[in-house]
C-alpha cells in the first residue's frame, strides 16, 4: 500500500495542511497537522476528490450567478479561498466614495472573477495606484481573507511581483 506525506498533498492540490487536515476531519480520519504525516492512498484519492469537487461547485457558481460574493460561500470554500493564493486580475479605479480608505486611487478585481467581486477592496503595492495611470489592469497573485467583523478582502503581498495587462 502506498503512503503519501502531507506536504507532497498539499503542494500538489496548492493548499495548506491545516487545510487538508480539515477536510480529512470531515471524512472521518483524524490525522497530525504534520507536513510528514503520511496517509494511505485511499484518504490521498478522498482527498483529492473532495478538493476537486468544491472546485467543480464554485465554477458552477461562477457560471450562474454573476452577483456572486464571498459571502454566499460555505464555510468549508470560505476556507478553500483564505488558504489558496491565486492569480487575479485587478485594475486601477477611483471610487464614487472615498470615506474611511487611503489615498484617491484604488485597486479592484476586475468582474467575472468568483468570488473575487468588484465591490471588494485589494490591499496590495501601492505602486499599483501610484505608478500607472487610472484604469490600468494588472495580474497579480492574492487571497481571500475575512476580517474579524466577518467583511471580506482581497490580499496581495506589496513585495510580489505583478504584471501589467492593459495600460
Amino acid at each position: 500500500m502506498s503512503n503519501y506525506r502531507l506536504s507532497k498533498l498539499a503542494r500538489e492540490l496548492d493548499s495548506k495542511i491545516a487545510t487538508i487536515v480539515h477536510y480529512a476531519e470531515e471524512l472521518g480520519y483524524q490525522i497530525d497537522c504534520n507536513p510528514n504525516t503520511k496517509i494511505d492512498k485511499e484518504l490521498y484519492e478522498k482527498i483529492v476528490e473532495k478538493v476537486d469537487s468544491i472546485e467543480q461547485d464554485n465554477c458552477s457558481k461562477v457560471n450562474n450567478d454573476e452577483e456572486f460574493s464571498p459571502e454566499n460561500l460555505s464555510s468549508e470554500e470560505v476556507l478553500n479561498y483564505k488558504n489558496r493564493y491565486t492569480e487575479i486580475i485587478v485594475e486601477s479605479f477611483i471610487p464614487d466614495d472615498l470615506n474611511a480608505r487611503h489615498g484617491e486611487i484604488h485597486i479592484r478585481p476586475v468582474k467575472g472573477q468568483s468570488p473575487f467581486n468588484p465591490n471588494l477592496f485589494v490591499a496590495c503595492s501601492k505602486s499599483l495606484s501610484s505608478d500607472y495611470p487610472i484604469g490600468t489592469k494588472f495580474q497579480i497573485k492574492a487571497k481571500l481573507v475575512q476580517r474579524k467583523d466577518g467583511a471580506f478582502y482581497i490580499y496581495s503581498n506589496y513585495t510580489w511581483r505583478h504584471e501589467v495587462i492593459d495600460e
